[in-house]
């Protein structure tokens, strides 16, 4: 990083040309599933359990990539923009994607989109633009919303018969354990791979 921050200095050609890599990479992740699901190569389940736990780490690691400047954090917080945008755009009906509809709704509903997704970017935007790099809490934050929360479905629908939790027989000690154990070595993965979290 010290390299690429000495080659790349701080400007907005830097970021954008970041944001732009970090946005074309997103979409291209989660087509991989859209044609995966479509093709019933990947249960439809599966595919969006797998873009939910994925989705955010992918985009935290590439925050290092981005310079020390202001603008770079409101910058970086587009990628999510541009997706949250693409999910309203599918889910209201403005644009037709089916493919995107079965990888990532429960029920093949487009408004599905509208709800969790559509969250889960704004999510990502809200924790971009507020604490960044500079916010250990934040990215445990995220951590636990993506990997932890899609382990925990994962984990717990393969492992979780015959250890329902007492409190709540719709959950499973198995999922519980996904979620911790995904989410904290999410959190120390993402965490010790930003070297401005300190900034």
């Amino acid at each position: 990083m010290e390299v690429l921050d000495t080659v790349l200095r701080d400007g907005y050609a830097r970021d954008a040309g970041c944001a732009l890599a970090a946005a074309v990479a997103a979409y291209l992740w989660v087509k991989l599933f859209d044609v995966l699901a479509s093709k019933n190569v990947l249960d439809a389940r599966l595919s969006r359990k797998i873009i939910h736990t994925t989705s955010g780490p992918f985009f935290m690691l590439t925050w290092p990539l981005f310079g020390a400047a202001a603008s770079s954090q409101v910058i970086a917080a587009l990628v999510p923009t541009v997706q949250a945008m693409r999910l309203f755009a599918i889910g209201s009906g403005l644009v037709s994607n089916e493919n995107a509809v079965k990888a990532v709704s429960r029920e093949g509903d487009k408004s599905e989109l509208l709800g969790g997704p559509f969250i889960y970017t704004l999510v990502l935007l809200l924790v971009t633009a507020v604490c960044w790099r500079g916010s250990p809490g934040g990215i445990a934050a995220l951590s636990m919303m993506c990997a932890g929360d899609g382990l925990a479905d994962i984990v717990g629908r393969r492992l979780g018969r015959g250890n329902a939790l007492p409190w709540n027989k719709q959950k499973s000690l198995a999922g519980s354990v996904g979620m911790f154990v995904g989410g904290l070595s999410c959190s120390l993965v993402s965490i010790s791979q930003l070297p401005h979290s300190a900034d």
